[in-house]
């Protein structure tokens, strides 16, 4: 029996055989462990899959009670709506159950295992984390100072959720009807900036007690400091570059740059560079190579360099530069 929002336009897979099952949905998620649990039956496996920009939204059904130990997903959050069933999930050293109707959202780093019941239907969403991590930056006004992690508490009990759940199932209806609203990329835009909104929105994240802080008024010092990196970042700075710019003590500037800014003023100072060299790697006009823009924006030790970039951007610099020239 087909059930309502299983996204079934987009089957991907269907199989009783679970080794095949988990190399399937390994590509799209990470790699796991996949083993049955109690109910030893031949269930058919079905996996649909709609890509939409930063985000894909999944519909799973094992056919049977499995056993999930997935490696850290490091790249992506894991937003899981269970349709019917139940599900045990273990995050991080503590474990909790959940119901229908009930969601979880995982973090890139947690530790997770996953047990799934032989009647389970759930709805995935996978979110690119430097699509969010972006997207948190414009949001609060600051590069973040570390990893943005949610609580891991299932349910949809705050306003903020119910509204993520809201998108969600508009996602799933757009790709359910046909109608192709979502093959337009400023609609894919539009949805995928509300859901993050309405994620971070919800309070319930490391970097909420930032929230107050980034609406206020940032302090004169910052801004000099911000100005000149603006007009010098090409060039060797040090900290008693800024230091001198900013017109206070060096513990104050990096007091301001904590509060309001969330990182170090050298921090703050290396992200303004990496954002440069991908708004010169993505501009599909321009014919240079990734050493000439990491050199010109004093970035002299290209594997460090490198490294920096995909943690950011949670790409290399040369994907980006391929990128920009299809563009």
């Amino acid at each position: 029996m087909q059930l309502a929002g299983e996204l079934s336009r987009h089957s991907i897979l269907s199989t009783t055989d679970l080794d095949h099952a988990r190399h399937a949905v390994g590509r799209i998620f990470c790699p796991h462990r996949l083993t049955p649990g109690s109910e030893l039956g031949e269930g058919v496996v079905r996996f649909h899959h709609a890509p939409v920009r930063a985000l894909s939204v999944n519909w799973v059904d094992y056919g049977r009670d499995v056993v999930i130990d997935p490696v850290p997903f490091e790249k992506f959050y894991l937003l899981q709506i269970l349709r019917s069933g139940s599900a045990e999930i273990g995050c991080n050293g503590r474990r909790f159950a959940l119901a229908a109707g009930e969601a979880s959202l995982l973090n890139p780093d947690d530790e997770v295992s996953m047990r799934w019941s032989g009647h389970c239907h759930k709805l995935i969403v996978r979110i690119e984390r430097a699509a969010l991590e972006r997207f948190a930056e414009d949001w609060f006004g600051f590069y973040l100072p570390g990893p943005l992690n949610f609580e891991n508490r299932p349910g949809w009990e705050t306003p903020e959720l119910a509204v993520a759940r809201g998108l969600v199932e508009l996602i799933v209806q757009d790709f359910e009807s046909g109608v192709a609203t979502l093959s337009h990329a400023k609609a894919q835009r539009h949805f995928e900036e509300a859901l993050f909104t309405a994620l971070l929105m919800s309070r319930r994240h490391s970097l909420s007690g930032h929230m107050q802080a980034g609406a206020s008024v940032v302090p004169r010092a910052v801004k000099r400091a911000e100005d000149y990196i603006a007009a010098h970042a090409g060039e060797d700075i040090g900290i008693a570059d800024l230091v001198a710019a900013s017109e206070v003590s060096n513990r104050t500037l990096f007091e301001s740059f904590r509060r309001f800014r969330g990182v170090t003023p050298m921090q703050y100072l290396r992200r303004y560079r990496l954002d440069r060299v991908r708004e010169e790697l993505l501009d599909p006009g321009s014919d240079v190579s990734v050493t000439d823009v990491a050199m010109r924006w004093n970035f002299d030790q290209l594997g460090r360099f490198s490294s920096y970039y995909a943690s950011v951007f949670g790409e290399k610099p040369s994907q980006t530069l391929r990128r920009g020239r299809s563009s």
